[in-house]
């Protein structure tokens, strides 16, 4: 009898044929054994590592049978992550309230009932707690802090108080810097850390206290910030007072001596800015020592100056000028000031106003000429005048092609 699909046709009798099979020989509908998951592991072989109970619990894994702990994974997400209050039961919600209101602190809240902190703050907040902030596992009282406060004065770091307080060193850190004293674990150098303290309070700098006592001027304010003072803070015009029989010395030595500022400065130990500051305090006029320092000897006279001018409006440029009187350029800029004239802008400049030494003037000068600037820079490379590589050539070379053109159109 054969059997029919749900299309009617014919199913063929398959009884004694061989179904089909994979490459390796095996029957597709087989089971194959499973591979050995510590057949590739880089641990097989290796012995298993046993974890005490103490490094479980560290972990946060507790014992069977403590009846605290969930026994499911779902179980174990739902306590270690932030959940809504409502969600907690009734009981463990009062018996959480109530822990609070006895004096226990969220931390021994969370490590005994294994609830996310942000959760025990919430159930508190539903139940109309306030919490403090300043209640903690390991809170230090106000005599506490002070002997801890003396300690660090006494030059012991952060994490020695806290070994001979026998507490934690974040606690400690946390109670100095309430105080106003920044732990630093590093230990502060042996010398006579009261002394020092004593020194700065009676207004010595921290320079002239380190120096005193062969440290640098870092350590001493560690050490007055571990006694519970505060270092001055000096402003932006605060300096060191110099001793009067010094600030003398430099008087003398500037006026009687006429030695130069810096020299006193080398023989006093001092900066420049220090001497020179306390020499305009005492009164005195500085004067120039500068070697290249001519006095006023080499200004020219308004004559000279006026010429300049002059010759600038004759149509010259700023260097002609400069060139035919042998002055400098800031002379010349003198004398075009001095006879009320307006200095043109430059040759090159793009967008410049119509004037003697303007582009446009130079073009049009060019092309009545009938010459390019091509002509020009050649003439210049072949002559051995400066001119350069790309752009216009300045108006005086220009000029000057235009007196020997004829000579160059007879060598052509």
């Amino acid at each position: 009898m054969q059997n029919h699909g749900r299309t009617g046709a014919a199913i063929p009798d398959t009884r004694g044929v061989p179904l089909p099979t994979r490459g390796s020989g095996v029957h597709v509908l087989e089971r194959r054994p499973r591979p050995d998951p510590l057949a590739r592991s880089p641990f097989r072989g290796k012995p298993i590592i046993e974890f005490t109970p103490q490094q479980l619990e560290r972990a946060g894994y507790r014992a069977a049978g403590t009846g605290s702990a969930p026994r499911t994974k779902k179980a174990a997400a739902e306590r270690t992550r932030t959940v809504d209050p409502r969600r907690v039961p009734p009981a463990e919600r009062e018996a959480i309230a109530d822990a609070y209101r006895a004096g226990s602190t969220i931390a021994a809240i969370v490590e005994e009932g294994g609830r996310n902190v942000r959760t025990v703050r919430m159930i508190l907040r539903e139940a109309g707690i306030v919490i403090d902030t300043t209640r903690r596992s390991h809170a230090l009282t106000a005599e506490q802090i002070d002997q801890a406060v003396a300690l660090r004065g006494e030059g012991l770091t952060v994490n020695e108080v806290a070994a001979r307080m026998a507490a934690p060193r974040e606690t400690i850190g946390r109670a100095l810097r309430a105080r106003g004293i920044h732990g630093n674990v590093s230990r502060l150098p042996k010398f006579d850390h009261a002394a020092a303290v004593a020194d700065y309070l009676a207004g010595g700098s921290s320079v002239d206290v380190a120096a005193k006592y062969g440290v640098s001027s870092a350590s001493i304010l560690h050490a007055v910030k571990a006694a519970g003072h505060t270092p001055r803070q000096p402003g932006r015009n605060h300096k060191r007072a110099i001793p009067a029989d010094e600030v003398a010395r430099m008087v003398d030595l500037y006026v009687e001596k006429r030695l130069s500022i810096p020299a006193i400065a080398q023989q006093l130990g001092r900066g420049n800015a220090t001497v020179r500051r306390n020499l305009l305090v005492a009164g005195v006029t500085l004067r120039d020592d500068r070697a290249s320092n001519s006095g006023g000897g080499n200004r020219h006279p308004d004559s000279v100056l006026r010429a300049a001018g002059e010759l600038y409006l004759t149509g010259l440029t700023r260097d002609q000028v400069a060139e035919r009187l042998t002055i400098g350029i800031r002379a010349v800029d003198k004398g075009i000031a001095l006879v009320g004239a307006t200095p043109r802008p430059a040759a090159n400049i793009a967008g410049a106003h119509t004037g003697h030494d303007t582009l446009g003037a130079l073009r049009d000068l060019m092309a009545a000429n009938d010459i390019t600037a091509a002509d020009v820079r050649s003439w210049a490379n072949r002559t051995g005048r400066d001119c350069p590589p790309r752009g216009f050539p300045s108006r005086a070379l220009v000029e000057d092609y235009l007196l020997n053109l004829p000579a160059e159109r007879r060598s052509a």
